[in-house]
């Protein structure tokens, strides 16, 4: 037993404002940090490809890199702050049932967790708004284009308030989370896009996003519907008795990973003229190994459906967390380099080791 699982079952708490590593650590889900490195990183993967390396000016290509890291930081720190803000307003339940997390035990303040919030938010936004600068005034980007960083980061703010707050009980709340891990693949797509002129065409007729091109939209629609499904089957998952929301969310999940590996023919029927520079072969080898990868949570989740258990919920949603790591290599590996992928699948051996001491869900 850890020691914050004693100081709940023996009354106990740790000093006030005995914020240690591992209390942080534990308020921020940070095994699951890893996934969001991973998923930003093949959504710029995903849209630097598509959008080709047209420009031969040492200085984007450096800005292209530095753009990759604004945008993981970015990530995060939006991330930790919906993590964060979730145990503030799920705390008064989270007393009333006794569960061992940070800010129940008294190990970090209330006070703490909500200035770094604020903090995390405000961060984010501002590098978003940086980044923006810089596409346009220093790199010579369209203003729009340039500015679709901060529209994703503002939306994504707006989005982990709405479910951590007054839309969490409601049905909508798992599409709203699977929301949140789309334009998360989307934020990375964003910085792609802010310092690389591409082909200076339109890709789509959606506004804002009409920069963003067709297969990055594809990959996270994908990666929403995946998560959505994900929340789905984890909602009350200390129930035994799941029901619907079970064979549902195992569905959802299943059609996220069906499109994500069917994204290179979806982008091919949506522009038939557009050739992009896949490094496996999109019809064959990138579909079977997106499956082959998610397979083991499928299988999981089907043992779950069949013989309902926490036990069994719970490692299905653990190791559907975890897949979007290899998940997310695959896309990096198939339109980046091989290198790239290997960087990110290798995230897998810290997101699995803290797994075993920090909950994921």
């Amino acid at each position: 037993m850890t020691d914050v699982d004693e100081s709940v079952t023996t009354g106990t708490h740790h000093d006030e404002g005995d914020a240690t590593w591992s209390g942080w650590a534990a308020l921020v889900r940070l095994p699951n940090s890893f996934t969001l490195i991973a998923d930003v990183t093949a959504g710029f993967a995903v849209a630097h490809a598509a959008i080709g390396i047209m420009d031969a000016r040492e200085g984007l290509r450096a800005f292209r890199w530095l753009a990759l890291i604004a945008a993981i930081a970015m990530g995060l720190l939006l991330y930790w702050a919906g993590m964060i803000l979730n145990d503030l307003c799920d705390l008064p339940q989270d007393r009333e049932n006794q569960r061992p997390r940070p800010l129940v035990t008294g190990q970090i303040r209330q006070e703490q967790a909500r200035r770094l919030v604020w903090i995390f938010f405000v961060s984010a936004w501002l590098a978003s708004l940086a980044t923006a600068w810089l596409s346009w005034h220093q790199s010579g980007m369209p203003l729009d284009r340039a500015c679709v960083c901060p529209v994703i980061v503002t939306s994504l703010i707006l989005s982990i308030v709405a479910y951590d707050g007054p839309m969490k009980a409601w049905a909508i709340a798992p599409a709203i989370m699977g929301g949140c891990r789309s334009l998360s693949s989307l934020l990375g797509a964003s910085l792609a896009l802010a310092f690389n002129p591409g082909t200076g065409e339109s890709w789509t007729d959606l506004g804002v996003v009409r920069h963003v091109p067709v297969v990055s939209l594809i990959v996270s629609v994908a990666m929403g519907t995946y998560i959505t499904g994900i929340t789905l089957f984890a909602r009350r998952e200390r129930e035994v008795e799941q029901g619907w929301n079970l064979k549902l969310g195992l569905g959802l999940m299943m059609l996220g990973m069906a499109t994500l590996a069917g994204a290179p023919s979806l982008a091919k029927q949506f522009e038939p003229g557009r050739v992009l520079p896949w490094r496996v072969d999109p019809s064959t080898v990138f579909p079977i190994a997106i499956l082959l990868m998610v397979a083991p949570t499928l299988l999981r989740g089907m043992r779950a459906i069949r013989a309902p258990s926490p036990r069994g919920i719970g490692l299905t949603i653990k190791f559907g967390i975890q897949a979007i790591i290899p998940l997310s290599a695959a896309l990096t590996l198939a339109t980046l380099n091989t290198w790239a992928g290997l960087v990110v699948l290798a995230l897998l051996i810290p997101a699995a080791w803290l797994s075993r001491r920090f909950a994921v869900t």
